[in-house]
């Protein structure tokens, strides 16, 4: 198929899929304009035999008119095939080229009206019939100009039983004259043809961009709402341990704080300090105290609940925050939490690790602040620690 190649290049580039769009576009319009011109061709053609009837003979009438019928009826079904396959580029253009070879005899079929015994000896009539094929021409601009070389293809049809005529046609006969007048019309058609054949494309690349700039915009926004979920979760989570970080939490309490204005909820407060962990840095290397700062986040985030809370404070200090605790739950679950750590080696190369932790807890009093109650629970970490490490206080 001809194509404009005046594209802009500040365009949005087209793709092998965008093209493959644009011609499934176009044989949508081909579609859908010469189906509904098939459905009243009959009128076209009708009308010409009834102004012939009485200088043609029947059979010859007769025969023009059902081949034009049976061309009509089969295209039909070349173009039902082609609609079911729409969807399939090489049978798509499989079936439109044998379309346009098809138009080419059908407007052959047009244009044998012009040759059929008898028309010429009328004065008047052949010029009728010249014009009704001239308006058969241009109606075609309207139904076959999306896919251009079908247009060509009808035209010449139409006009090869003129230009033969003319070709065998003594010198100065009406139809060397009107063969001429075929010519230029041809060419005249075929120039505004391809004019509306460059609006079709040119509308249909123009949605088809639409299209892919929309598309474009959902995934950048798409891109950049991820972006911004990835940026807020970083600024939420510690990015050795992926706890919550000192912020976050305190964010975290401070809505629960607003919350037990309304609904007192019982929470509890743990604050976890891992023992001699300045000793693991200096002797094993700061490598292997991140390596333990990790395995002690996973190890007590395991024996934690969903509805539960864990942050670094800072440093190889911790924070839980226990929802719906009391204070044997809470005392319990810090219990569990310290045996767990020192059960088993935290870290197992270049050298197994087993280290324990210091816990201090506080159950959170109603109308006290989240600061209060961890300075508390802080406290009674700084307790367990005086009273020999690897223990819990309250």
């Amino acid at each position: 198929m001809l194509e404009p190649q005046n594209h802009d290049p500040s365009e949005v580039a087209l793709d092998e899929g965008d093209r493959e769009a644009i011609e499934t576009g176009l044989v949508q319009v081909l579609l859908r304009r010469q189906r509904l011109a098939s459905s009243s061709a009959w009128l076209g053609f009708g009308f010409m035999a009834w102004l012939m009837r009485d200088v043609v003979p029947v059979h010859y009438l007769a025969g023009w008119v059902g081949g034009l019928v049976l061309l009509e009826l089969l295209m039909l079904s070349l173009l039902g095939q082609l609609k079911k396959n729409l969807g399939v580029p090489v049978r798509r253009r499989r079936w439109l080229h044998g379309l346009t070879v098809l138009f080419f005899v059908y407007g052959a079929a047009w244009g044998s009206a012009t040759a059929l015994p008898g028309l010429w000896l009328d004065a008047l009539l052949p010029q009728a019939i010249l014009v009704g094929m001239a308006t058969v021409v241009l109606f075609s601009i309207h139904n076959l100009s999306a896919y251009w070389p079908m247009l060509l293809c009808f035209c010449m049809g139409v006009a090869t039983p003129l230009w033969v005529m003319g070709a065998f046609s003594v010198p100065g006969a009406p139809q060397a004259l009107w063969a001429l007048g075929a010519v230029v019309l041809v060419v005249l058609i075929l120039v505004y043809g391809f004019s509306s054949y460059a609006v079709h494309r040119h509308d249909i690349e123009g949605r088809v961009m639409t299209r892919k700039l929309a598309q474009r915009l959902k995934q950048s926004n798409q891109e950049l709402t991820e972006a911004l979920q990835r940026v807020q979760l970083l600024a939420t989570l510690d990015p050795l341990t992926q706890c919550l970080n000192r912020r976050a939490l305190m964010d975290a309490l401070l809505q629960e704080e607003r919350r037990m204005d309304r609904y007192p909820v019982a929470l509890g407060i743990v604050v976890l300090d891992l023992d001699h962990f300045k000793s693991i840095n200096d002797t094993h290397g700061h490598g292997v105290g991140d390596a333990v700062l990790v395995a002690t986040a996973a190890r007590v985030k395991a024996r934690l609940r969903a509805t539960d809370l864990l942050a670094r404070w800072g440093g190889e200090e911790f924070v839980c925050v226990l929802m719906q605790a009391n204070e044997e739950s809470l005392v319990a679950k810090a219990q569990d939490l310290c045996t767990h750590l020192a059960a088993t080696p935290l870290v197992h190369g270049p050298v197994e690790l087993t280290v324990t932790a210091s816990l201090g807890v506080a159950l959170w009093a109603v109308g006290e602040s989240a600061e209060s109650c961890i300075h508390r629970a802080d406290e009674a970490l700084y307790r367990a620690k005086r009273a020999g490490r690897n223990r819990v206080s309250q």
